[in-house]
């Protein structure tokens, strides 16, 4: 997709269509769909679900469920992305720019809450109210 600026070039929003770079092959592949649910929407469904769970009220809490339930929503995010990678890699041989920003975050997601939930102190989590 490209937009014209005036007299300036157009400017490309999105990755090739052509060669290895290229989100057409990964975004319309057989992988782009689990159980016929666009993986886009499960990706923003993950997002969102981690946006609240992440937020500063979750991480005071003292509720055990809220600790296993982010760093376990964290963790399939991850292990998904993984099977993403993969699919990328070996079945299509193209790599989606845009899907590579959402793996990356999601990593660095897990490693936030992997940290954040080591680092938590149990004590002073019981002490906590909600």
């Amino acid at each position: 997709m490209a937009v014209s600026g005036g007299d300036a070039a157009d400017v490309e929003l999105a990755c090739p269509d052509t060669g290895t770079w290229n989100c057409v092959t990964v975004t319309t592949s057989a992988q782009s769909k689990l159980f016929g649910i666009p993986v886009a929407l499960l990706g923003l469904g993950y997002f969102a679900a981690m946006l609240v769970l992440s937020l500063p009220a979750m991480w005071r809490s003292r509720r055990s469920e809220i600790r296993r339930g982010r760093f376990a929503l964290a963790a399939g995010g991850v292990l998904f992305v993984g099977y993403l990678v993969i699919a990328e890699l070996f079945v299509l041989d193209a790599i989606c720019v845009w899907c590579t920003a959402a793996h990356a975050l999601a990593l660095g997601l897990f490693g936030v809450v992997a940290v954040g939930t080591a680092y938590a102190d149990p004590t002073d989590l019981e002490a906590r109210d909600l």
